[in-house]
């Protein structure tokens, strides 16, 4: 998953509850803690075999190809790691 990294992407962000509870590490969180989140937990329990999520700075302002992941988890290196055991797995 590829999401700009901005101020909005990055601040805490409120819920409103009026049909249902939020888990509580949803409550104050940026939407890139929540992708991140989402991430690990489609990886944990096996939905995925691997899943990334990387920050970006729009290009107008950034060196070009300039990334970041929030963990190690969630990073393309552990991505592509993954995706290479698996062809080297079929192969």
């Amino acid at each position: 998953m590829l999401l700009e990294e901005c101020e909005a992407s990055l601040r805490s962000i409120q819920v409103d509850e009026p049909h249902y509870r939020v888990f509580p590490e949803f409550r104050t969180a940026s939407y890139a803690r929540r992708y991140q989140i989402l991430c690990e937990r489609l990886v944990e329990r096996r939905l995925y075999g691997a899943a990334s999520l990387v920050l970006s700075p729009a290009v107008a302002g950034a060196k070009s190809g300039e990334h970041r992941s929030l963990s190690d988890a969630t990073s393309l290196r552990t991505l592509f790691t993954e995706f290479s055991a698996k062809l080297l797995a079929a192969g």
